[in-house]
């Protein structure tokens, strides 16, 4: 093969790469509600969906997200650890490093000043390459904070035969705005500072 065949293949397989990259971005005040698989067998094909906390988006206050850490697929929990309120706010959906045949989710993390999530009530669901699921989804009250996922492949070739998707989908619940946690500190300091004076 000469150099200009060598060229072709290169750009053509990095131009089929960037063109799998997608980014799913929930609008302000909506979360990750389930991700899915395009078909039942294969071992990419993601798609997800948002849907609000609430009836009125606006009333999430003060939201900030930023891209967590990305899963290695070796069945540790990637996602949202930086912020023990955070949730999936989107994905990134880019092809594995090891094995551009596999799509990985980086998480889009999430917090605001009113939305707590309870870390100790929190379940797993999974689905995998080869298994009938083809959908991971939260209940009204729940949101995604982790990710994991596990490569499988053949002993003899080292081909990639499934792929487990792991999600972490814990409770949450909105605080009532007269007691938001930044309120409260609020009204501590002024008080703190009237009882000096």
């Amino acid at each position: 093969m000469n150099l200009f065949s060598s060229l072709l293949v290169l750009l053509a397989c990095c131009r089929t790469s960037a063109y799998r990259i997608q980014v799913v971005k929930c609008n302000p005040g909506y979360r990750i509600s389930s991700i899915s698989k395009k078909s039942a067998k294969g071992t990419y094909g993601y798609a997800a969906e948002c849907k609000p906390f609430v009836d009125d988006p606006k009333k999430i206050k003060d939201i900030t997200c930023a891209f967590g850490t990305t899963s290695s697929c070796d069945g540790s929990l990637a996602g949202c650890k930086d912020h023990p309120d955070a949730w999936l706010g989107g994905v990134k959906i880019v092809p594995y490093e090891l094995d551009t045949s596999i799509d990985l989710l980086i998480p889009l993390c999430c917090n605001a000043s009113n939305v707590l999530v309870h870390g100790d009530k929190c379940r797993q669901s999974r689905m995998t390459s080869q298994g009938q699921q083809l959908s991971l989804e939260t209940e009204q009250d729940e949101v995604i904070q982790g990710l994991s996922c596990r490569v499988s492949r053949t002993e003899a070739a080292g081909r990639v035969y499934d792929v487990m998707l792991k999600i972490r989908a814990c409770r949450f619940e909105l605080e009532k705005e007269c007691c938001n946690k930044y309120m409260i500190g609020y009204f501590l300091h002024n008080f703190l500072k009237s009882k000096e004076s």
